[in-house]
């Protein structure tokens, strides 16, 4: 990767910006991010939930799909952020499973070097997912494969990684705060005698929501993060190129 030390005086990510730019796309294209979640998200989910326990390793191939949400949320939100055409949520899967192989390829190289980086120290491996948190928009807004798409979020993300951290951040707390009330509302359930159906609502129904919102706010997130440093750094988009 180019640029491995970042500039004292380089552009740095608004968090702010980012942070309500993401709850105001998340809430005007919530219909659009359902309709891409529904067959990517909370279809693989109930699949994993009702796999008998023989084929429990067929479960983390229920994940896969998720890359298309990935692709087809990016360039949603994308389009949205930036005052470009709109795009529909089939339209955006079409982009997502055209997009798949690349896609993968980004998740399993920076998803590698996070883990090895987690290991050795967990610090190391927040900034390794923070530096390529924008490789997923870059790859379907800029149409680049996914080492270029990685290259890109590298050098968008300098100066700012600490940032981008601090925002992953957010997305865990948040996520934490969801399975606590998941957790209270199997725990009501079962003090009012229905202890039988909280296994089944937890697997089927809480848990592809938890998953659907989570992806969503960060996804949207990760998308303004891109526009905010590729803003930051380049200056206006120009909507011409980059719905060419």
């Amino acid at each position: 990767m180019t640029g491995m030390f970042p500039a004292m005086n380089a552009p740095r990510a608004d968090v702010g910006w980012i942070v309500r730019t993401t709850i105001n796309v998340v809430r005007r294209r919530a219909i659009g991010l359902l309709m891409i979640g529904l067959p990517t998200i909370w279809l693989p989910s109930l699949l994993a939930a009702l796999l008998p326990p023989e084929l429990a390793p067929l479960r983390y191939a229920t994940g896969m799909p998720a890359l298309v949400f990935f692709g087809g949320a990016s360039l949603l939100a994308y389009r949205e952020i930036t005052g470009g055409e709109r795009v529909g949520g089939l339209r955006a899967l079409g982009v997502g499973l055209k997009r798949f192989v690349t896609l993968f390829l980004i998740a399993m190289v920076s998803g590698f070097m996070a883990v090895v980086g987690l290991a050795l120290l967990v610090v190391p491996g927040l900034f390794v997912l923070a530096a390529f948190m924008a490789a997923t928009t870059a790859a379907v807004a800029e149409d680049k494969g996914s080492a270029a798409a990685m290259d890109r979020a590298w050098l968008l993300s300098r100066g700012s990684r600490g940032r981008l951290a601090g925002l992953m951040g957010i997305a865990l707390v948040a996520y934490v705060l969801m399975l606590v009330f998941a957790l209270l509302a199997a725990a009501i359930v079962s003090l009012i005698g229905l202890m039988d159906t909280v296994l089944p609502v937890d697997q089927l129904v809480m848990a592809p929501i938890i998953n659907m919102a989570l992806f969503s706010m960060t996804t949207v997130g990760a998308t303004a993060a891109y526009v905010n440093l590729r803003t930051l750094k380049e200056g206006e988009i120009d909507l011409a190129e980059a719905f060419a």
